[in-house]
């Protein structure tokens, strides 16, 4: 599994309106960002490493998501005879006044799925088919690749990779979307890791951190000092708010444009609609006209023929006049023909157009609710962030994460978690009386905590033996059996124990012997020393 990246999932209401043009990376989704003056998240050269899948289902094929989310809808209406409610409100008991927020109707939703450089769509047919067995239907799953961000300190790229898997909520039966419970939801977590081989993300129920021995109390007192003066640590950390200042700008940015594009969008198809109004309104009145005009030349042809009963006008002159009459209706019903074909074709456009216009107004309220709640919460996230990183400084962090360490075992196993292990065998060494030397089990376990500290083997030999001193105190140990066994450390220290060469091959630490940063200890004799002899 990989152990660097933990992976899950949590579904939220997908942006049916662009899912398509973000996810593909379609060139005009590109334009819009680059002409809107937005630095792009992802590299483009990468992108065509991105992966996709598309559910060519009966149901689904050739619609886009917009169009499947259309059909849901009337599917809503025709079960429940009224449109779904779209955006999240809030209802209040009468009887307590207590308030509670009721999410909008949501049957097509989308998650943002952790995964390694090598993951391929094939890695989803396992929570795909878990997925199927809880009636949800995989719209369309997007593999990204391409996205991520330039370290400006190191100047290399540092990766997201991500999919989108966008998933149909929708009981086709009953109208409703179908739900899942925590249970199944934590479920699904552990499906998305083994589909992936990735490390699960750890539930909240067991992030608390475990009993501490006294040994380990005593043994994380004694290194607490040391801890406060590791500012490499509040270093990393400042960086990482840094890191995560920038990102929850970035996510700021994309709010951003994603609501100046939706209102770009509504400003064509109104544009378009007020285009098509026109151009119905002006072939309307030429039809009228050319009726009008119609009528007219019949009625002239009907006065004619009056005229030639009453011996106004002769027989040659009647015929020669009405076959002028006949020649200009004619041409006037052609006109009122080409003019009410065209007519017919403007009104179909605007029915489209006020469809369309519909469609893009109900998608615009969506986005515009859900963006503002998302910009009002990164905002106010990286105000948060902006705001300590002005107040913080290397000092007044070590003493802040001095006090978060509520149980300090988080400092041991971080720092040198072979020591208790390690502390409990030269305790035992040195407190029996009949005991010569270490045991091979005894030696391996001192060998480990040496070979995986963070100081060198002489240091780490004198660590050991300070920290196993309140042991001594208590147990009113006689001072030539430590000294003994600090001789006998110190051996395995510098490799010349008679077990040395067994030592080094069972050993599970590393080498040993880094950079220094536990210092200052109370040797094992009282004294504070530099080694020992």
């Amino acid at each position: 599994m990989d152990r660097n990246v933990k992976t899950g999932g949590h579904f939220r209401p997908c942006n049916v309106g662009s899912v398509e043009a973000h996810n593909e990376r379609r060139p005009e989704y590109l334009e819009s960002v680059k002409k809107a003056g937005f630095k792009l998240y992802f590299f483009e050269e990468l992108s065509k490493d991105n992966e996709s899948f598309v559910n060519l289902d009966e149901r689904y094929r050739g619609k886009t998501v917009a169009q499947i989310f259309d059909e849901m809808k009337h599917l809503y209406m025709e079960k429940f005879g009224q449109k779904p409610c779209l955006e999240e409100k809030t209802i209040t008991n009468k009887k307590t006044g207590k308030t509670r927020k009721v999410s909008g109707w949501s049957p097509i939703r989308e998650m943002a799925v952790p995964i390694k450089k090598d993951t391929t769509i094939k890695d989803f047919d396992y929570l795909k088919k878990w997925l199927e067995r809880h009636g949800l239907s995989v719209l369309r799953i997007d593999i990204h690749k391409d996205e991520g961000h330039l370290n400006e300190d190191t100047g290399e790229r540092e990766m997201n990779y991500h999919a989108h898997v966008v998933v149909d909520f929708l009981n086709k039966e009953t109208g409703k979307t179908i739900k899942l419970n925590s249970e199944k939801m934590s479920e699904m977590q552990t499906i998305i890791a083994i589909s992936l081989d990735m490390e699960r993300g750890e539930p909240k129920a067991d992030t608390g951190l475990p009993y501490l021995t006294h040994q380990q109390l005593r043994l994380l007192h004694r290194l607490e000092d040391d801890l406060k003066k590791n500012v490499k640590k509040t270093e990393e950390e400042l960086a990482g708010k840094n890191h995560e200042l920038t990102a929850k700008k970035d996510e700021l940015n994309a709010v951003s444009l994603e609501l100046k594009n939706a209102k770009h969008e509504f400003d064509l198809v109104s544009q378009a609609l007020k285009q098509a109004e026109t151009r119905v309104k002006g072939l309307t009145s030429m039809v009228n006209n050319l009726e009008d005009q119609i009528r007219q030349l019949k009625k002239q042809r009907t006065e004619l023929a009056d005229k030639v009963r009453a011996g106004e006008v002769s027989l040659d002159q009647m015929k020669s006049q009405e076959r002028k009459l006949q020649q200009e209706i004619h041409l006037m019903e052609e006109k009122l023909a080409d003019k009410s074909g065209k007519l017919a074709v403007a009104e179909a456009q605007l029915q489209k157009c006020m469809s369309q216009f519909e469609q893009v107004l109900a998608n615009s309220k969506i986005l515009a609710a859900n963006a503002t709640k998302e910009y009002d919460k990164i905002k106010a996230h990286a105000a948060a962030a902006e705001q300590h990183i002005k107040n913080e400084d290397k000092s007044g962090m070590v003493e802040r994460k001095d006090k978060q360490l509520s149980t300090r075992d988080a400092v041991i196993s971080s720092l040198w978690p072979q020591v208790p292990a390690a502390l409990k065998v030269i305790v035992e060494r040195t407190t029996n009386a009949s005991a010569k030397q270490f045991t091979s089990r005894q030696a391996i376990d001192v060998e480990n905590a040496l070979s995986a500290s963070p100081l060198s083997r002489q240091d780490a030999a004198q660590s050991l033996m300070s920290l196993a001193q309140r042991e001594f105190d208590d147990n009113r140990t006689w001072s030539g059996w430590i000294q003994s066994t600090a001789k006998e450390v110190m051996e395995i220290a510098n490799k010349v124990h008679p077990l040395s060469p067994f030592l080094l091959q069972q050993s599970t630490g590393g080498q040993g012997g880094g950079a220094s940063h536990i210092t200052d200890f109370t040797d094992w004799d009282g004294k504070k020393k530099k080694g020992l002899q």
